[in-house]
């Protein structure tokens, strides 16, 4: 029995990810395409197993799913590479997770996929990373903190980050979101909105930022396990990528896939991802607030090094699937079975408030 495989296992995020399981001692396989890139890692671990597999090449996905109980996705852009990996999981019975931060991604796993994943008795987890799990929980714990009551009026959830370097994979992703109109939650349903169509002030545990609406994953989430009406994500914006963001996403599809082999060529010569000390200077504040008429709530949580926070998220939730029983279908971290406080803690971020 495999229990375990890490997809994308020699990238910067599932390096961190390995090296996280392989030190709480969880049974793994690291798999992706390159073999050779894959014996040293194998060796640098202790000649854990490997599988080589392409999610370019939906063929070879069935070897990550032979005696497989939990498939941790690793290999992004997701919109390019996300969903032969997702098929082939719930159609072999595969519990699945990733660390996607690509909203339109997520809301198409989320349309096509929970029904079946439903009826195949598999529970899939999308963005157990940094983002979104800590939003989602944070939501979560906001809500508890409302306290018994009727239908919550609005959940908002707001990000402030500084510092550090973003990752190959990271990088990428973000290249890939440039252009999408993403997600909104109102008013009970959904609805397509561009990247800064609204801002507002939010208040952080150092203070009151103006922070601008954009398409993040608790908007899919948080309805699933929250009676609320409106969910909205913001993120705090230095002035000028404020201004330009409506523009450059009115003019993001067309740009994008002109782009595409620049960034491509561009990206590839970079290093894979942060160095230690860069990923400790990349400083993160998530707020919470939920409103139900004049009550207010707000759950809130201060740390750094996001991608290692990512790594303990993305082995937390692969641990609790192995271990189950966890609710089958499209999932979000708060369905999982320990507390949003809980969940915090675990994932070692530095404060919760």
């Amino acid at each position: 029995m495999t229990e375990i495989v890490v997809f994308g296992a020699t990238g910067f995020t599932g390096t961190l990810i390995v090296e996280r399981m392989r030190a709480l001692g969880l049974p793994f396989t690291i798999a992706g395409r390159d073999a050779a890139k894959l014996h040293a890692l194998s060796e640098r671990l202790g000649n854990v197993p490997t599988i080589t597999a392409n999610a370019e090449e939906p063929r070879t996905l069935n070897a990550l799913m032979e005696g497989t109980r939990v498939l941790v996705n690793c290999v992004g852009p997701f919109l390019r590479y996300g969903e032969p990996v997702v098929n082939a999981a719930v159609e072999n019975g595969v519990h699945y997770l990733d660390t996607t931060g690509e909203q339109t991604y997520m809301k198409r796993i989320l349309n096509r996929y929970d029904g079946v994943a439903l009826r195949n008795d598999v529970t899939i987890l999308n963005a157990m990373a940094f983002e979104y799990a800590v939003g989602d929980w944070l939501a979560a714990l906001a809500a508890e903190r409302l306290g018994p009551g009727g239908m919550i009026d609005s959940i908002s959830v707001g990000y402030s980050l500084s510092g550090g370097a973003a990752s190959k994979g990271t990088a990428l992703s973000i290249f890939e979101m440039v252009g999408e109109q993403g997600w909104s939650y109102e008013g009970g349903r959904w609805r397509r909105r561009p990247s800064g169509w609204t801002s507002r002030a939010l208040r952080f545990p150092h203070g009151e930022r103006r922070v601008t609406w954009m398409p993040f994953g608790e908007t899919l989430m948080v309805p699933r396990h929250e009676r609320v009406q409106t969910v909205l994500t913001y993120y705090h914006l230095p002035g000028p990528l404020k201004r330009t963001l409506p523009l450059a996403t009115r003019a993001g599809p067309l740009v994008r896939g002109a782009l595409r082999p620049l960034v491509n060529r561009v990206v590839a010569r970079r290093s894979a991802g942060p160095t230690p000390d860069e990923r400790e200077q990349m400083r993160f504040t998530l707020v919470a607030e939920a409103l139900r008429g004049a009550e207010v709530a707000t759950a809130s949580t201060i740390g750094s090094d996001p991608y290692g926070v990512t790594a303990r998220i993305a082995t937390l939730g692969a641990a609790l699937l192995l271990a189950g029983p966890v609710q089958r279908g499209v999932r979000a971290p708060a369905h999982l079975p320990l507390s949003p406080a809980n969940a915090l803690k675990q994932i070692g971020v530095e404060r919760v408030i």
